[in-house]
This record gives structure tokens, C-alpha cells and sequence, in this order.
């Protein structure tokens, strides 16, 4: 009774002491961390404990709470430690002796309760040993150090004590796991324990035997890091135009095993076991492979792999380019990739072991496979004279949606030779955007001014700045008018689709507005390709206009801006990363393309407005 009377008043002195310990001066910005303290001073039946708040503002009652089954809450035995951030510490009391206590901080903040990390501790017992975990350290692949303690020996014999390990908890007995005994009976144990798997999850304890039998302290987990992978490198030799050899070198450099080790090749980059591969060897060691019956004038691509417990691990990847007569040539791909429209370049490597001259070089490409100049190819302006790359080159028409197989080529009088293969899949089609929403009726609108108002900035083709040049003539030989702009619109049917065009000429005579407007039936095939019919004027302005044209022979330059209605075209991405119409003028941009003469493209202003009825058909 003396003993509990004087833990008393020291309890209540170290809980004044504790009440203004915290500090409120700290930044309340700081989120809200709780630590539980060290498990001390652990007797037959009492503890010290505690913890640290930092951050948080307006933190309330805190303390510390434990039972014998684990997460504990304040609902089971706990202290009240004043309030507030800071550190506390808490006496627990009236505990049973020889029993494993599960203990963690808690705090009350924002109307919920915060804990920290739960630890355990095991009280004194007379007849008994008490001994605690302490931990896990350095851990490695194949090996972790453990710390535990044997606190007192109750006033029995002890007769083994150490740690015991397993890869199932379910067998942390001295007679299932694996038992590492420690000299000595009470005080410190820590052991570097070796031989372990890398990569391994493991549970491990401490024991304690006495005449009435083992006790187990509470295990720990801990997982084993992952050897490294061997090291690997390849070396070429003995190059012909049929024909290399490829010399592997393979080293664990860890205390797993090569189980395999050799090199796969393929057409491809980064080719795999699933591709051409040989095995060369096992364990640690340096082997060869020749190639042979291999094409001139071909780039292959080359690594080494190797096997272990851990799995498949490749070296660096070397290109290989067997010699040829022929020009030897990369393909390289680039981002721009829309609808119906991609760029893809190439480089020249060597122009054969004959130097000979380069005739034409290029991309082509199809839906299959290996494509060649039979399919779709197009040919750079310009042929290079030396080593090195070309500019990219646009491939155009494409389908929406779709996967194709592209591969740059060179031709010298020895033949012709291809790049490496690429994929690459379009967007979407345009199509899909314009239509109207749910917000009422919206009208999308293609748009250009010569002063480049919409879109802002570069990009209008040649034939297209021609074009309003053009029409601004035909309007000054209408009576002195002046063109203000010339506008493209698409128009929904009463589906909110895309299904009509209206060309429109802007003007002024003076102070007065007017405008001219020829409007299309618009159809759309399964390739996104745009067609017109029944075309014809909308007031009469456009037929006034056309009359105009006719008697000043200023006919051919009103067709300049209109008679594209009559060809086939398609509507693209202005670039790649294009996404959406945006509501605003001027702030997206497409191009309206002419499928047999694509160079006379048409660059574009998006804009919706609201309040246009839609169209139907007026034939």
C-alpha cells in the first residue's frame, strides 16, 4: 500500500508537470502526427509509457489506452495526460503480473481519436522469465540482425533462450521454425542470423525456456531485399554482309546461381526470349554464337538475357547492321499522329560498302506487316547526299481509329532496303465533336480572316491565303466592295450531325454590312472523307455576287474559295494533342483537307454558336 500511495503522488506531480508541457505556439498549418513512447520501467504490475503530438491545432485530451488482445481504445483501460501537442508521459498500473500488454497513444482531434504505432510489453512474473523483442535491424538479402531481452529470470532457471524464425508464423515453436540459440540466461540477446532467402517475407521471435516450459515474445515481420540481377554484355565480331558473332558475358556477382544464360535476336527492337533465342550456357562464364544466313544491308537487334531464382533479366540492347551495297536506313517516328494525317522520319546509317549514290528515300506503310513501296509509300523532295536524317515526311490519306505498319526505305542502284518497323494507331475521328449538345442548338464554325484573327497565329496553307486574295478581287469588282472575311460553316441537322456546309463571303459598301452565302448537302463516308451535293445559293447576295463575277471575268476567282465544295475532303486535328471545340473564338483550330490535293489545305477557327435552327433537306 506504501508503494502504490507514493506512485500516486508521483503520478499526479508528473501530471501537473505534463499539463503545461505542450506548446500551442507552433504552426496549427502542420498536419497532426502521434507517436507512441518506449515501453520503460516495466515491473511485476506497472509501466511507463507516453507519446508526442506535433502539428494539428486545437488538439484535446490525450493519453495513452492498453488491453491484452491488441488495439487498444480509450473504451479499455487508459490514462488522461492533460491536452494538447507536446510530449506526455503515462504511468500504467494495476497490471497482472507475467502478462503481454498491448499499448499505443491516443489523442482527441476534430471530434475523432488519433493513435500512434501500438506497441507491447510483458510484465514481471515470480516464477518466470520475462523477456521482450526489441527488434529487427540491417536487414539484407541474406541475412537481419535481431535484439531482444531477457529482462529477469523470475527466480528460475533458464535453461535456453534466442530467436526463432520461419516463413509462416504459424511455425514460431522451438519445434517447427528455425531455432538460433543465444548463451547466457538474463540480459541482452542480438544475433546476425545468416543463411537467409533474398526476396523472402519472414516472422521471427524470441524464446525462453524454464522448467515449466517456452515462452514466446510477440513476432515481428520483416521481408529480405532482391539480389541483384547478373550482370551482362555482348560483344560483336567477325561482321559480314551474311554473317556476325555475338559474344556473351554473363556474372552473378551474388550468391545466386546462373541458372541460364544467352542471347536472343530479332527484326525488332528490344527482342525477347519469345523471339530467336539461344541458350549458351550456366552459371558465371563467357560464350559465343554466330549468325549467319542473315540479309545484307539489315539492321538486327541483339541482347543478352539470363535466368535466375529471382527470374528473367536482359542486357543492353545492340543494333546490329549487317554491310550491304545497299543504303542502310532507320525509321523514326515522331509524335504528330491525328486522324487522317502522321509524320515519320528516318536516317540514313551508311550508304553501302560501294558509297553508292542514294536515288530515293521514304516512308511507306499499310494495315499489315513488313509494308513496302507496292503499298502506300511517299517519297522526300529532297534526297539525301550523306549519312544522316531527312526530314519527316506526312502520310496522308489515313483512316481514323486505325493501326497501321510504317517503315522508312532507300533505294541506290543495288536495290532498295527498309527501316525498322513501327506501329502507330490514329485518333478519333473530328467527326465525333461536331455535333451539338444538350445546352440547345450549336453551330460549328471554320474561320479565317486575312489578318489571321481566327485562328491567331501561322499555319494558313498557300492556296488558302491565295484564295481570300482572290475573293477580296472579286468584291472589289463588285461596285467597290470590301471583303471583311470568308467563312466556312458546318451546320447540324435536326440530329445535332454535321450534315450541311455554308461557304460564306463577309463584305462591306460602305457603312453597311452584308454578307454571300452558298450552302451544301454534306455526307461523310465510312473513312471520315466528306463529299457535297445540291449545292446552291442562300439569298440574294451570292446569286448577285456570281453574276458580278461572271460579266468582270472575275469568275475563276470566286471558284478559288467555293469550288473546293466539289471535291472529296476530310476534316483533321489542327496537331496531336488537339482534344475538343472550345467555346471561345479562335481557340481551337482543324483543317479542312482535300484528299487529292492536300497541299491546298484549309486552316481553321473553331467556334460554336447557339440559336442557329438546324437545317433539313430543301430539294
Amino acid at each position: 500500500m506504501k508503494y502504490l500511495k507514493y506512485l500516486s503522488i508521483f503520478f499526479t506531480i508528473g501530471l501537473m508537470n505534463i499539463s503545461v508541457s505542450c506548446s500551442e505556439d507552433e504552426d496549427p498549418s502542420i498536419p497532426l502526427t502521434i507517436t507512441t513512447g518506449a515501453l520503460k520501467d516495466v515491473t511485476y504490475n506497472s509501466a511507463a509509457c507516453g507519446g508526442e503530438i506535433i502539428g494539428g491545432n486545437k488538439v484535446g485530451k490525450r493519453g495513452v489506452c492498453w488491453n491484452t488482445t491488441g488495439s487498444p481504445t480509450p473504451s479499455d483501460t487508459h490514462t488522461t495526460d492533460g491536452s494538447g501537442r507536446g510530449e506526455f508521459t503515462s504511468y500504467i498500473i494495476d497490471l497482472e503480473e507475467g502478462t503481454t500488454y498491448y499499448v499505443r497513444a491516443y489523442v482527441e482531434y476534430q471530434g475523432e481519436i488519433v493513435y500512434g504505432e501500438e506497441k507491447t510489453c510483458t510484465t514481471m512474473a515470480h516464477g518466470r522469465p520475462t523477456i521482450a523483442l526489441i527488434g529487427t535491424s540491417n536487414i539484407e538479402e541474406s541475412s537481419v540482425t535481431a535484439t531482444a531481452n531477457v529482462i529477469t529470470d523470475g527466480g528460475v532457471e533458464i535453461s535456453s533462450r534466442g530467436f526463432i524464425y520461419a516463413t509462416n508464423e504459424d511455425m514460431l515453436t522451438i519445434d517447427k521454425g528455425t531455432v538460433v540459440s543465444i548463451d547466457g540466461s538474463i540480459g541482452e540477446m542480438k544475433k546476425n542470423i545468416t543463411g537467409l532467402l533474398d526476396d523472402q517475407e519472414y516472422f521471427i521471435c524470441a524464446y525462453v525456456t524454464y522448467p515449466k516450459g517456452t515462452l514466446y515474445t510477440r513476432s515481428n515481420k520483416f521481408t529480405t531485399p532482391m539480389y541483384a540481377m547478373p550482370t551482362l554484355a555482348v560483344e560483336i565480331s567477325d561482321l559480314t554482309m551474311n554473317s556476325f558473332k555475338a559474344t556473351v558475358n554473363a556474372i552473378a556477382k551474388t550468391p545466386l546461381p546462373i541458372l541460364e544464360y544467352g542471347i536472343v535476336m530479332s527484326e525488332q527492337a528490344e527482342p525477347t526470349i519469345e523471339n530467336n533465342k539461344v541458350k549458351l550456357g550456366e552459371g558465371d562464364g563467357t560464350q559465343s554464337h554466330i549468325y549467319d544466313n542473315l540479309e545484307d544491308g539489315k539492321i538486327y537487334y541483339i541482347r543478352p538475357y539470363a535466368i535466375n531464382k529471382n527470374g528473367l533479366s536482359y542486357g543492353t540492347q545492340t543494333p546490329v547492321s549487317t554491310p550491304s551495297n545497299k543504303a542502310s536506313i532507320r525509321t523514326i517516328m515522331t509524335t504528330f499522329i491525328t486522324a487522317h494525317r502522321a509524320f515519320v522520319g528516318g536516317k540514313i546509317i551508311s550508304l553501302g560498302t560501294e558509297n553508292a549514290t542514294i536515288q530515293e528515300v521514304g516512308i511507306c506503310w499499310g494495315t499489315s506487316p513488313s509494308p513496302t513501296t507496292a503499298d502506300n509509300h511517299i517519297a522526300a523532295e529532297e534526297v539525301p547526299t550523306s549519312t544522316g536524317e531527312f526530314e519527316p515526311l506526312q502520310l496522308f490519306l489515313l483512316k481514323a481509329s486505325t493501326t497501321y505498319y510504317v517503315r522508312s526505305y532507300a533505294i541506290n542502284e543495288y536495290g532498295t532496303s527498309y527501316g525498322d518497323e513501327h506501329t502507330f494507331t490514329t485518333r478519333e475521328p473530328v467527326s465525333n465533336y461536331l455535333t451539338t449538345s444538350t445546352e440547345g442548338t450549336l453551330f460549328n464554325g471554320f474561320n479565317y480572316t486575312e489578318n489571321s484573327q481566327y485562328p491567331v497565329g501561322e499555319g494558313f496553307s498557300t492556296d488558302q491565303k491565295e484564295a481570300f486574295q482572290a475573293l477580296s478581287k472579286v468584291l472589289t469588282a463588285y461596285g467597290g466592295r470590301t471583303l471583311v472575311g470568308y467563312r466556312i460553316y458546318l451546320v447540324p441537322d435536326k440530329n445535332g450531325v454535321a450534315r450541311y456546309i455554308n461557304t460564306a463571303a463577309y463584305y462591306k459598301s460602305g457603312s453597311s454590312n452584308y454578307s454571300a452565302i452558298w450552302k451544301a448537302k454534306l455526307d461523310i463516308d465510312d473513312d471520315g472523307v466528306y463529299s457535297t451535293s445540291h449545292i446552291t445559293t442562300e439569298g440574294g447576295n451570292a446569286t448577285n455576287l456570281l453574276k458580278s463575277a461572271t460579266s468582270t471575268n472575275n469568275l475563276e476567282n470566286l471558284y478559288r474559295s467555293i469550288k473546293y465544295l466539289e471535291n472529296r475532303f476530310v476534316i483533321d486535328w489542327d496537331n496531336e494533342s488537339s482534344t475538343t471545340i472550345a467555346p471561345s473564338k479562335g481557340s481551337a483550330a482543324f483543317y479542312i483537307i482535300p484528299v487529292d490535293e492536300p497541299t491546298k489545305y484549309k486552316r481553321m477557327g473553331v467556334f460554336r454558336i447557339t440559336g442557329v435552327n438546324p437545317y433539313t433537306d430543301w430539294w
